[in-house]
C-alpha cells in the first residue's frame, strides 16, 4: 500500500475517505491491487479507465481509511511506515510474512529489466521521490537478507542486480505480477545455463 502513487485523500467535509491507486497504463498491477485488497478488506474497488494510459482503482471508506492510517503514514513525497509499525517488522514478523509485504510495494514501484543482449543478466528496481520511505524499504531488504544498492539522486533508487541477489529476491519476495515474476524467473534461468 505504500508508494508515489498512493492516493489516500481525507474528504471530510463529503463524508468519505478515498483510497486509490493511479496506475498510469499498468493495468495488470491494478488488478492485482484491486485483488490483494479484496482479499483484506472483503470488498471491491472500483476500476476506471481515465483517458489513455490512465487506468485508476479506488474505494471510499472510513473504516478502512482509519485502519490503514494506523500503520503508516501517505502521500507521494511522505509516504512512510509508522516507527512501531517498523520496529515490528525488524524484530517480530516471519520472513516469509515479511516478504510477502514487501512483494506489494515491489509491484507497485519496482520493475524488472532484462538486457536484451545478455538474457541472463537482468535487475530489479524501484524508485521514489521519497527518499525516507524507500530507506525503511531497504532496511527490510536487508532484514531478509537481500543485497541490494541503494543511489540518492532526484529519484531515489534501490537496485538489485548480482545473480545470487537476483535469487534471493525471487526466493523471499518475487512478484505478484505475472510479467515481472516471468521476466526474473526466465533470467535467473538463463543465467543458471549459462553457468552450467
Amino acid at each position: 500500500m505504500l508508494g508515489d502513487n498512493l492516493r489516500p485523500t481525507d474528504q471530510s467535509k463529503w463524508r468519505t475517505h478515498i483510497i486509490g491507486i493511479a496506475a498510469g497504463p499498468d493495468r495488470d498491477f491494478a488488478r492485482q491491487w484491486i485483488r490483494s485488497f479484496e482479499r483484506e478488506y472483503r470488498v471491491r474497488p472500483r476500476l476506471l479507465n481515465k483517458g489513455k494510459n490512465n487506468v485508476q482503482t479506488y474505494i471510499s471508506s472510513v473504516d478502512i481509511w482509519q485502519d490503514l492510517h494506523r500503520y503508516a503514514v501517505f502521500g507521494s513525497r511522505k509516504w512512510r511506515l509508522k516507527p512501531g509499525v517498523m520496529r515490528f517488522l525488524m524484530k517480530r514478523v516471519p520472513l516469509r510474512v515479511l516478504g510477502y509485504g514487501v512483494r506489494g510495494f515491489f509491484d507497485a514501484e519496482g520493475s524488472f529489466f532484462r538486457h536484451p543482449n545478455r538474457k541472463a543478466s537482468g535487475r530489479v528496481t524501484a524508485s521514489s521521490v521519497n527518499y525516507h520511505g524507500l530507506k525503511q524499504i531497504s532496511r527490510l531488504l536487508a532484514r531478509l537478507g537481500i543485497r541490494h544498492s541503494f543511489y540518492r539522486k532526484y529519484r531515489n533508487t534501490i537496485a538489485i542486480h548480482a545473480q545470487d541477489s537476483l535469487e534471493s529476491y525471487l526466493e523471499r519476495v518475487g512478484f505478484g505480477i505475472r510479467r515481472k515474476m516471468e521476466g526474473l524467473e526466465m533470467t535467473i534461468e538463463a543465467a543458471k545455463r549459462q553457468s552450467a
